[in-house]
């Protein structure tokens, strides 16, 4: 008698506890979703990426990372990808045909992030329309600020916006 007594009494308790902790669980429920919400309404505040790439020593080694059982790679971009006049062009356009010097310096910047200007002076709208020269039609690889410079000649000085990722010319104001 005193072990079913004893186990009634166990059972019981038992019960009651599992009933308790159901229900806080359902509340805890609540109040966390309550909290999602109230993260999902806050927005995250910008921050800049460290370190800064471009205020990095060039002196500095380059991280090398085992990529397989007998390589090692570097993990730093190249200098032609950090700047982009750097990188190598090269430049084959069909010698049966006539092209100006602005369509010889828009296919040169195709694909290298770079477009060319408007031409707004007169001395621009010249360089433009002067015909590109036979043995401009073929060469490379070079980098790609010693070509703009080459095609435009020593008449123009080039300058470039990284903001806008534009290049222009300016007549020098004495050649050569």
């Amino acid at each position: 008698m005193k072990n079913k007594k004893l186990i009634f009494l166990i059972s019981t308790l038992a019960f009651s506890l599992t009933a308790c902790t159901t229900t806080s669980v359902n509340t805890s429920t609540k109040t966390t979703n309550k909290i999602n919400t109230v993260k999902s309404t806050i927005k995250p505040a910008n921050h800049f990426i460290e370190p800064d790439l471009y205020k990095l020593n060039k002196n500095e080694l380059p991280e090398v990372v085992r990529f397989d059982r007998y390589t090692l790679v570097s993990t730093a971009p190249l200098n032609s990808q950090k700047y982009l006049l750097d990188q190598l062009v090269h430049l084959n356009l069909n010698i049966k045909r006539n092209y100006s010097v602005e369509t010889g310096l828009k296919m040169l910047l195709k694909n290298s992030g770079f477009s060319l200007c408007q031409a707004t002076v007169p001395d621009v709208r010249t360089l433009y329309s002067h015909p590109l020269p036979k043995i401009h039609y073929k060469f490379g690889p070079m980098r790609l600020r010693n070509a703009v410079q080459m095609l435009a000649g020593n008449a123009y000085q080039a300058s470039v916006n990284d903001v806008s990722r534009e290049i222009c010319f300016h007549r020098r104001l004495t050649t050569k």
